[in-house]
């Protein structure tokens, strides 16, 4: 990597001069510049939840959230009896 970029700053200069040492330097300082930003990105995304991570926290925190049931157990058979009762009398009325 190093020697690529040191090429490519010879280049730019149109390989002029005895600068092989100040290109190479050069070249190992971009080459570590572009390192830790890559790092620090890859750093930054490790720390960060993954979409399927996000998902499954958000559906445990629902299940903890207790919801009131909108009738009580007792009453539950009843509704359903007068629904049903409701439904087959609307149904026998279209007959």
């Amino acid at each position: 990597m190093i020697a690529e970029a040191a090429y490519h700053l010879a280049e730019k200069r149109g390989f002029l001069g005895e600068h092989s040492l100040d290109d190479w330097l050069a070249a190992e300082q971009q080459v570590r510049q572009v390192i830790s930003e890559v790092t620090v990105k890859d750093l930054t995304r490790q720390n960060e939840p993954k979409p399927q991570a996000k998902a499954l926290q958000a559906t445990e925190s629902a299940g903890k959230v207790r919801r009131e049931d909108p009738l009580p157990q007792s009453k539950r058979g009843q509704a359903t009896r007068e629904s049903e009762e409701k439904l087959g009398a609307n149904m026998a009325d279209r007959k």
